[in-house]
Parts: C-alpha cells; structure tokens; sequence
C-alpha cells in the first residue's frame, strides 16, 4: 500500500523567487486524450513498480530531462497516485515528560502584562518531526512572544537535556536579550533540568512553567508547531533522514517564517516587519 511521501518538502511560497502557476489545475505537459496527465518523463524508459518521490526524480533527473519536485507533485495529485515510502506506524513520541523530583517555576506567565518590545518574553516547546525510517527526530524552538517570531532553535535525533539549552543560546547569541528576560516553556524535564536552571541563573534570565496539564498557558508555540506541521510536512509527509530534516527546518524557520509568512496576530506583517516598525515606527 501507498505510504507516506518522503521528500524535501517545502511550500512554493516561501521560495524567494519563485513563481506559481495561475491556474494549478492545467494538466501537465503530455495529457493524454482519456483526460490523465502522461508522466513527465517517456514512459519507455519509466521504472517498474513503486518509487518513492525522490526516485522518480533520481530517474528523471539521470535520463537528462529537467523534472523539479513541482511537477512531480503535479503530476501525481493530477492522476490520484502517491508516491512509496516504507515509513512502518509508529505511534507518536511524548514531548513533554516531566521530572517528579524537579521543582519548577512558578506560572509567571500569566501574571506578566503582554509584551510592549521584542525580548521581553520567550516562550519555548519542543515537536516532533517523522522520519521515514520509523524514527523520529525533535525540534526545540524558542519564540519572541511580541513579533512572533522564532528566534532559536535546535534538531536533534534524541530528546536530551541539552536539546532546549542548545536552542535558547543561539537565540541568545543572535538577539542579545538584556538581563530580566522572562522564559516560559512547559513542565517537560529539559525545561526544570539542572544544567538549563543554572544556564538562566548565569544570563539573569526569569524562569517560568506551564500550570498541570495546562497547554494554553503555551499556546503562542503549541500553535506554531501546527502551523509548521501544515506547510513544512504537508500531506503526511515525512523527511528522508535527519540532516534533511535539519536542512529542511533551518530553511524554513531561517528564510520563510520570520521574513516572509504574514502572520494574523500581528496585523498580517511578517515577524520581521513588525519589528522594523518597532524600531523605526516613523519608516513607511
């Protein structure tokens, strides 16, 4: 049976420069009479059975015919087909496993007024990213709760302790927050671990955690994952492998979500505008 599409995925969208078609439902170059689309490749020379995406390109690409993932996908949501991938069911990881003998913060989220300016609150969560093998890896990120954008991350293969500090010092490193910054995550044993408690304490930095069993107090990243989720693994996609799977979201994460996604919370600007304007309201 057809699986799940393992393949570089990313929306057309964020590509800078590129370009869609008016009408998506033009069939593909080589429709035949019966009202299919014949393959973008000479059916001679086609493989025999099943081939994941990223085959049939392989196939395409070394017979000399200029054949993009685009039309691929064009072609196979044009004639019902799927491509194969051998990713068995696996059921999905817990994220958040908490450390009964840790001693969280308490929830100062909630009583911290919104934010006025970037780096006055970072909120931060970690996903989980389907492998095709059957594995998974995870991705920790961290984001500026008044631009909404998403200021550090990091993927890895396991769920250690040095996932979500890895993460927060990049975010560090790039944007400089001053002393006083509140961070907020869940309850999660990466987040109340000893190493990352010591870690805010050297930055000066507030910590704060989720009530019990409460995802709302999280809710600026719970719906980021499913905004990712949507657009970088579409269809129930899944990535080939793990340094896809980071190439894949620093492109996404680095070039689409911050500069050129336009975001409803923020009066449909990218994170990016809506800080400029901060910073320079009297610029158009």
């Amino acid at each position: 049976m057809p699986g799940r599409v393992a393949l570089r995925r990313l929306p057309a969208l964020c590509r800078p420069g590129s370009r869609r078609r008016k009408n998506s439902s033009t069939p593909t170059p080589g429709a035949t009479e019966r009202g299919g689309c014949a393959p973008p490749w000479p059916s001679s020379k086609q493989a025999k059975g099943a081939q994941t995406q990223a085959q049939a390109q392989a196939q395409a690409q070394a017979e000399s015919l200029a054949v993009g993932r685009a039309r691929l996908r064009t072609w196979l949501r044009q004639t019902g087909r799927r491509a194969l991938c051998t990713r068995p069911p696996a059921p999905r990881p817990r994220t958040t496993q908490p450390d009964p003998a840790a001693r969280c913060a308490p929830n100062r989220l909630a009583q911290a007024p919104a934010p006025t300016a970037p780096n006055q609150i970072w909120q931060g969560d970690i996903t989980y990213l389907p492998l095709a093998d059957g594995s998974w890896a995870y991705l920790a990120a961290w984001r500026d709760a008044y631009p909404r954008a998403v200021v550090g991350w990091n993927v890895s293969a396991t769920m250690t302790t040095d996932l979500v500090p890895d993460a927060l010092r990049r975010a560090v490193a790039v944007r400089q927050p001053a002393a006083g910054l509140l961070v907020h995550a869940d309850r999660g044993c990466q987040y109340t671990s000893r190493p990352f408690a010591t870690y805010l304490s050297a930055q000066q930095f507030v910590a704060s955690c989720s009530r019990t069993g409460n995802p709302y107090d999280n809710a600026l990243v719970e719906s980021g994952w499913s905004t990712l989720n949507t657009e970088l693994l579409p269809g129930q996609a899944v990535f080939a492998e793990l340094t896809e799977a980071r190439a894949e979201v620093e492109d996404y994460l680095g070039t689409c979500y911050n500069t050129q996604r336009l975001h409803s919370a923020i009066g449909y600007r990218t994170p990016t505008q809506f800080e400029q304007q901060h910073t320079h309201p009297n610029q158009p």
